[in-house]
């Protein structure tokens, strides 16, 4: 059975008064204690990379963040969105693409005829450029089996759902958490998601695999990127739930953390949804200046694609 996640929230909204008062006595004193590599580290090098997988666990960041989609056959893959991206993948014969939905591709055709990573990344210019096929979560999972317990980071897996584009979140559930289950590691990953249906999809199935699964919801929920020509985005956007109020998405969705964008979010935001949450989370964030500022917000943890700031 999956964890009893009414009662708990119950419980914390009959709490709400209290935690608000602790905020305005001095919540704010709270400072960020960590750093999660964001899709693998981008700063360093192709995010989501096979390059990434392997130089982010050398690297000794306590924290890695990865996205993952499914191929048309169910396959796990390290991709931040439901195809690929124009701008960072190739043909195999170095032709630039135009729309290649994972939804559509099976993983081999992927594996075939593409790469990604082989071009300039202008949002990284100190990156390595590294041409390489996509990465199945089970080189992920193998990468971490390969190395110490005590050295393996935490790893959050980020998973999108869009209708119409991307597989439903029970099949996603069961694909990402059934690898991890028959893996021989200890921890299960953070998922991260920007909507309630897909944390309720991975911890109902995470509780029937007897997996401890905490789950971060991410707010607000903006549209993709890339969608052109297609309903979904308008779709996809118009599903999304708390959009004016942080808080009450949070205690709608269930998660025990949060992840705020900063592009969006307020330092009240922030001050409101860390009196409630196990764990609160800003990011992505990347230039040393922002990382400062919001180090000083009440968070626990920034995600930015150079841990090391």
């Amino acid at each position: 059975m999956p964890p009893a996640r009414p009662a708990r929230t119950a419980s914390r909204s009959r709490l709400l008064p209290a935690l608000l008062a602790t905020v305005a006595l001095g919540w704010g004193c709270r400072r960020t204690s960590g750093r999660v590599a964001h899709r693998g580290g981008a700063a360093f090098w192709p995010e989501n990379s096979r390059t990434a997988v392997e130089g982010s666990l050398t690297k000794a960041w306590e924290a890695v963040g990865f996205d993952v989609f499914l191929t048309r056959d169910r396959v796990p893959v390290l991709n931040a969105q439901p195809f690929l991206d124009p701008s960072l993948c190739r043909t195999l014969g170095d032709r630039p693409i135009d729309e290649v939905w994972l939804l559509q591709t099976s993983f081999d055709e992927l594996f075939a005829g593409y790469r990604c990573g082989g071009v300039d990344d202008a949002r990284y210019p100190d990156a390595r450029v590294v041409e390489d096929t996509l990465v199945p979560l089970d080189e992920l999972i193998a990468a971490l089996e390969a190395i110490d317990p005590d050295d393996r980071p935490e790893v959050h897996l980020t998973a999108g759902f869009f209708p119409n584009v991307s597989h439903d979140p029970q099949i996603y559930a069961a694909e990402v958490l059934g690898r991890w289950q028959l893996a021989d590691l200890e921890v299960p990953p953070v998922i991260v998601a920007d909507l309630p249906l897909t944390l309720d999809a991975f911890r109902t199935d995470a509780g029937q695999r007897d997996l401890d699964v905490r789950t971060t919801l991410v707010w607000p929920r903006l549209p993709v990127t890339g969608m052109r020509g297609l309903s979904a985005a308008g779709h996809a956007l118009g599903i999304g739930q708390g959009v004016l109020d942080p808080v009450q998405a949070f205690e709608d969705s269930g998660a025990d953390g949060m992840r705020l964008l900063p592009t969006v979010a307020t330092r009240s935001d922030a001050r409101r949804v860390a009196a409630v949450a196990d764990y609160l989370e800003i990011g992505p964030v990347d230039r040393p200046a922002e990382i400062r500022a919001f180090a000083a917000w009440p968070v626990d943890a920034i995600l930015t694609s150079d841990p090391s700031q």
